[in-house]
C-alpha cells in the first residue's frame, strides 16, 4: 500500500484534533450556552497565560506544585478550562478568567478552555473550545546536610560531615544521624529513600544483605506531621512543615540497641545519593549518681579502637575495650 502523503497527513491530524475538541464542547457545554454548531465562525481563542507560585522562579511551573492559569481579556470571555492530558487537577472550574492546576508528572501538559464571544447575547452565545499545551518540571532535587545529635535537638553542621566520634547522656535524649534540607517552590515532588542496614555482630560490616528498614517519602516537602518506619535496632523518621513551599524538613534515624550495633544509613533520591553514614553506637549503664550515656562513633574510629588504646587525655569519648564492647582487632 503506498504512504499517504505528509500534507495529506497533516489535515487529518488537524481535523482529528478539531473533531475531538468539538465532541469535548458538545459533550460538555454548560445550560444555556450550546456548543456552536458546524460551519459557525470560529472565534479568536483566549491568550492563556501559566505562572508559578514559588517566587524565586514564577516562570517555572513544576510537577506536583499547584500553578495558576489566567486568561488576557478580549472580545471572548472564558466558561472553563478542562484537563486535556491525564494526571490534571484543576480547582476553580467555573470561575472563568482564573483556575489553579496541578500536573502530577513533568513533561508537555494539554488544557482545553472553553468560550463564547462576550459580546453574544445570552440566546445567540455558543461554546467553543480551543486546546493549549503548558510545560511542567520535575523540579529541583534536594540537597541536604548530614548531622548529628547530642541532646535533644540537631546540630547539623555548617559544612562539612558531623564530627564523631560522640557522647551524650541518655536522660538529654537518644544518639542519632540525620538530615536536614531546605523546601521551596521550586523543590520537585521526587521521592527520598532512607534506608538502614544493621549488624549486632560488632565484627561484622552492614551490607546489604543485613536486616534492614526503609521509608519513602514521596514529597520530600510535604506538609504531613510525620512518617514513619522500623529497622531493627532504629526508628526512621522524617518530619513534614506547614508549607510545602518553605522551611526546612528532618530526617532522623534514631538507634536502640543497648548493647552496641553497627549501622549503615543510606539516603537518596531517584538513585542519586544524598548521604550515608556508616557508624557504631553502644549504651552504657548507669554508674552510682551519673545517669546512663551512650556513645556514637564512625566506622573508621571504631575500626582503630579496636586495636589501639584511646591515649589518656585525648579528650574523645572513652571508645573501646574496658569502655563500650567492642571486639578485639582480627588479627
Amino acid at each position: 500500500m503506498r504512504a499517504l502523503p505528509v500534507r495529506l497527513l497533516l489535515v487529518a491530524a488537524l481535523a482529528a484534533v478539531a473533531g475531538w475538541l468539538a465532541a469535548t464542547a458538545a459533550s460538555q457545554a454548560p445550560p444555556g450556552f450550546p456548543a456552536c454548531p458546524p460551519g459557525s465562525p470560529a472565534l479568536p481563542a483566549p491568550a492563556a497565560s501559566a505562572q508559578g507560585r514559588a517566587q524565586e522562579a514564577p516562570s517555572r511551573i513544576i510537577a506536583g506544585r499547584p500553578f495558576d492559569i489566567s486568561y488576557v481579556d478580549g472580545v471572548t470571555s472564558p466558561q472553563d478550562t478542562l484537563a486535556g492530558s491525564p494526571g490534571i487537577a484543576i480547582e476553580g472550574f467555573g470561575q472563568g478568567s482564573s483556575v489553579t492546576a496541578t500536573v502530577a508528572a513533568p513533561g508537555p501538559a494539554t488544557f482545553v478552555v472553553r468560550y463564547f464571544d462576550a459580546n453574544a447575547t445570552r440566546q445567540t452565545a455558543c461554546v467553543q473550545s480551543a486546546a493549549f499545551t503548558v510545560s511542567v518540571e520535575a523540579g529541583d532535587p534536594v540537597t541536604g546536610r548530614l548531622g548529628a545529635i547530642e541532646g535533644p535537638e540537631p546540630r547539623w553542621p555548617r559544612s562539612g560531615p558531623p564530627r564523631l566520634p560522640k557522647k551524650g547522656f541518655l536522660s538529654s535524649g537518644p544518639p542519632l544521624v540525620g538530615l536536614q534540607w531546605p523546601c521551596s517552590g521550586t523543590t520537585g515532588r521526587i521521592p527520598v529513600v532512607a534506608e538502614v542496614f544493621v549488624e549486632r555482630r560488632l565484627a561484622k560490616k552492614p551490607t546489604e544483605a543485613s536486616p534492614a528498614g526503609r521509608l519513602t517519602v514521596d514529597d520530600p516537602c510535604g506538609t504531613e506531621n510525620t512518617h514513619v518506619a522500623r529497622a531493627p535496632g532504629a526508628t526512621i523518621t522524617w518530619y513534614g512543615g506547614p508549607e510545602a513551599d518553605g522551611g526546612e524538613r528532618d530526617l532522623t534515624v534514631v538507634t536502640s540497641f543497648k548493647k552496641g550495633a553497627r549501622y549503615w544509613v543510606r539516603i537518596t533520591q531517584a538513585g542519586r545519593l544524598l548521604a550515608q553514614a556508616r557508624f557504631f553506637t553502644a549504651f552504657r549503664a548507669a554508674r552510682g549518681s551519673f545517669p546512663p550515656i551512650w556513645v556514637i562513633a564512625p566506622e573508621a574510629a571504631y575500626e582503630a579502637a579496636r586495636c589501639t588504646p584511646p591515649r589518656r587525655g585525648h579528650g574523645g569519648p572513652p571508645l573501646g575495650f574496658r569502655k563500650w564492647p567492642i571486639p578485639p582487632c582480627p588479627r
